[in-house]
């Protein structure tokens, strides 16, 4: 919008300073008895030039007038251009600066040791975590006979993912999966599970993970949002700030945003479509989220071009 407008103020002030040159020389060389011989004849000149001075000055003032608000408008738009990849680079920032203080105990101990791991690594404990509950609620749909949709599948793994396997959240996942067929032997399923992993393969797949990713996609959500939101940005301008943001991610990360995406969690992410406007999911390797396929779900973002 700034840049129409610029590029329209300039145009039009163009066009007066063309059609003032034009006149002048139409008036001052077409008319008879008009020429470079009225210089010699003072008051002849002077009279000329109060003729010239009284056309040609309003338009050259309209000239200057158009001119200024193209300047003005043009630094208002660069300033602006400022302000926003300030704050952007601020928010980037500080999103990096978020995931190199998460850390979260892998979900396989070694020696009844479990290993910390922090910073991106910390994603790829977030993804061993979520890929066992993923398998888990397959097998009770099997199991209990519930016949879940691979989205309720992904959904209800989520669920367990983000808010844990605890006793004390037991009542919340029952309110929380009410719209699940057999809720309450779904839930029991699941604590279960957890328990059998831990005796059978000292693996411990129960651990909340709310308070560390909530920020951590809300903070990438809005980064997403601010971008997507800018008038004084074009349409390529807005990709290639969203291609700053999408070379941050790693694969654990697109993984696990392909899954809160696709989620309960996910649905503002839906809503406004930005997987696709921005292709975030681009860069996922082929196969990495088998069973799942992210490139089934859009395929607008696998799309060569």
């Amino acid at each position: 919008m700034q840049k129409a407008l610029f590029i329209g103020a300039l145009v039009v002030g163009l066009v007066f300073a063309l059609a003032g040159f034009v006149l002048f020389l139409v008036i001052g060389l077409s008319v008879p008895g008009m020429g470079l011989s009225l210089l010699a004849d003072i008051p002849t000149a002077s009279l000329f030039g109060q003729f010239i001075g009284g056309y040609l000055g309003p338009i050259f003032g309209i000239v200057t007038s158009f001119l200024l608000f193209a300047t003005l408008t043009n630094q208002s738009a660069v300033n602006r251009k400022i302000s926003f990849e300030s704050s952007f680079y601020k928010m980037l920032d500080y999103h990096q600066q978020h995931v190199a203080s998460l850390q979260v105990k892998h979900v396989r101990s070694t020696d009844n040791q479990y290993e910390a791991m922090s910073g991106k690594r910390a994603f790829v404990a977030f993804k061993l975590q979520l890929q066992r509950l993923l398998v888990i609620v397959r097998e009770s749909s099997a199991e209990l006979g519930l016949d879940l949709t691979e989205d309720q599948i992904v959904d209800g793994a989520c669920v367990a993912f983000y808010f844990g396997l605890h006793e004390e959240v037991a009542e919340f996942l029952l309110e929380t999966l009410h719209d699940f067929p057999q809720p309450k032997k779904f839930v029991d399923y699941l604590m279960g599970a957890k328990l059998h992993r831990a005796g059978s393969t000292g693996e411990y797949i129960g651990r909340a993970n709310q308070t560390y990713l909530s920020s951590y996609f809300r903070n990438l959500y809005h980064l997403i949002k601010y971008v997507d939101t800018q008038r004084i940005l074009s349409k390529k301008e807005k990709i290639q700030y969203m291609n700053i943001v999408r070379a941050q991610l790693s694969d654990s990360e697109l993984w696990l945003l392909f899954f809160n995406v696709v989620s309960r969690f996910g649905r503002k992410w839906l809503e406004h479509r930005y997987v696709e406007k921005y292709r975030l999911l681009r860069n996922l390797p082929r196969g990495f989220c088998a069973p799942f396929d992210p490139e089934e779900r859009f395929p607008t973002v696998f799309a060569a071009g």
